[in-house]
């Protein structure tokens, strides 16, 4: 089980290491369903002369809402009054 979290961040949807290389976290935790090989990842970090630690989380609790995928559905099936949406 995974520690609270200081801080978490979105990748970049061309370099996933656009984020990585600007904030140098410490750690950077892989989900259980991402299929990333973690040596591989400390290898490219290594070559962009990033010193963060790669871990890979085994497994989580499952839950009704315990995936983005879950969460985004969920949210689609839902009804919302539009003017709950003016103060984001």
């Amino acid at each position: 089980m995974l520690k609270p979290v200081d801080e978490a961040y979105l990748g970049d949807e061309r370099d996933m290491f656009k984020v990585v290389e600007k904030i140098r976290p410490d750690i950077i935790t892989i989900g259980p369903d991402q299929k990333h090989n973690v040596e591989k990842l400390k290898n490219q970090l290594k070559e962009r002369g990033i010193e963060s630690d790669v871990v890979k989380v085994t497994g989580y609790r499952k839950a009704k809402l315990d995936s983005t995928c879950k969460i985004i559905k969920k949210v689609q099936s839902m009804e919302f009054d539009p003017k709950i949406f003016e103060e984001c």
